[in-house]
């Protein structure tokens, strides 16, 4: 669900028709940075440095969930019955 902080991004982007191979690349990618950012706080840094290296992981972890979302959000219908994307549509 967007924050008021990144409401104004997302509306601003036009919606994409995604299908579940977009999401399951998402998920993974999302998975990597959460597994990045879990080693940040573990490596043995400065409590410093690794809060900022972890803020920043946080921060786009957060913007790529959010994005995610409304691609699920914007497409449910479509992802449920299978509809290919705009890209695989036009590759076929």
């Amino acid at each position: 669900m967007p924050n008021s902080a990144t409401a104004g991004n997302a509306a601003a982007m036009p919606a994409k028709r995604v299908d579940l191979n977009d999401i399951h690349s998402d998920v993974w990618h999302l998975y990597q940075l959460l597994d990045i950012l879990v080693e940040t706080l573990i490596d043995g840094r400065t409590a410093s440095e690794s809060m900022e290296r972890a803020a920043a992981l946080a921060w786009i972890a957060r913007d790529l969930a959010e994005q995610t979302g409304a691609a699920i959000d914007n497409n449910f219908r479509g992802i449920a019955k299978g509809i290919p994307s705009q890209t695989e549509a036009t590759n076929v």
